[in-house]
């Protein structure tokens, strides 16, 4: 990419890393390495696959307007950072964070239809390939469009059989569920609410089950409090009486925090996920910024 007057532009920028000192090259093998690709960003961790502690998180915002333009965006990214296309991962997971989703019952799923189940949810170009990642916990089948140069090209990054592709939709209820059955608080019902910068996704979960998942697109903290408490009457849910965990690009001392306290009660930042071990300096603020990239793993 290139502007007018032909200097290089840079199709990407380094938004957030860290890299434990435990980390070691010569131990790929052991290692989780999980991708998280959006329309504007591009983050990576990895986890160990015996002890589960986090070694890696990273996050760039990507200059990308098609497909095509990201792919050559992140083929820039991979160029000039080689650890992300080694070969010697013991595991890969590529997740895609984009609007081509839906769920469906398990007990209603069939394989051969699940481009039909998309198409009712959003329009598919003949460029995207479906696929689908089945919750048996969770009674719930997400179907998803990820474009096929893209998936392709990840497939032929990495050693054959080592990728598992699934969507950010994946990630957030998995992790939810396991956060919620892990800190043992299944009993009544939750909403578990992951805050992007334009994005607001809403997870409920009740005795262990899935009830609800939706993503948002907003732009004011007006917007995020509506589609919460929205989403709660439509569940029969008490804004006064009902928790709210909420994980992502918010803290307490934010004012999109501060505003969604006027209407809900119960409302209390994330812990860091108790699915993953941390190191002393690995700050709770970073675990709940980046849930969702940190969860994707369970779904491999």
């Amino acid at each position: 990419m290139t502007t007018k007057d032909n200097k290089s532009v840079v199709p990407y920028k380094r938004l957030f890393m860290f890299k434990s000192r435990w980390f070691n090259t010569r131990t790929l093998g052991r290692y989780h390495l999980v991708l998280q690709l959006g329309p504007d960003s591009f983050s990576a961790s990895c986890i160990t696959t015996d002890t589960h502690r986090c070694l890696l998180v990273a996050a760039y915002a990507v200059v990308g307007d098609t497909p095509v333009q990201w792919l050559a965006a992140s083929r820039q990214l991979y160029s000039q950072n080689p650890l992300l296309h080694a070969k010697g991962w013991g595991k890969v997971t590529l997740s895609v964070a984009n609007q081509q989703y839906t769920l469906v019952p398990e007990q209603l799923f069939i394989q051969e239809q699940a481009a039909t189940y998309l198409k009712f949810a959003c329009p598919l170009e003949d460029t995207v390939v479906v696929q689908h990642t089945v919750h048996a916990p969770l009674n719930a089948v997400v179907v998803f469009g990820v474009d096929a140069a893209l998936r392709n090209w990840f497939h032929d990054t990495y050693t054959p059989g080592t990728v598992r592709v699934v969507h950010q939709t994946s990630s957030l209820i998995q992790g939810a569920w396991t956060y919620l059955h892990m800190h043992r608080l299944k009993p009544r019902p939750r909403l578990f609410v992951h805050v992007e910068a334009e994005y607001l996704h809403i997870t409920a979960m009740d005795k262990g089950k899935l009830l609800y998942y939706n993503r948002f697109a907003h732009k004011s903290e007006d917007e995020i409090v509506r589609y919460l408490v929205l989403v709660m009457r439509t569940l029969q849910l008490d804004p006064h009486l009902h928790e709210v965990i909420v994980s992502g690009n918010i803290t307490k001392s934010c004012s999109r925090y501060k505003k969604v306290r006027k209407y809900i009660r119960y409302i209390t930042l994330a812990k860091k996920p108790p699915y993953i071990r941390f190191g002393w300096t690995f700050s709770r603020s970073t675990a709940v910024r980046y849930f969702d990239i940190l969860s994707a793993h369970l779904c491999h």
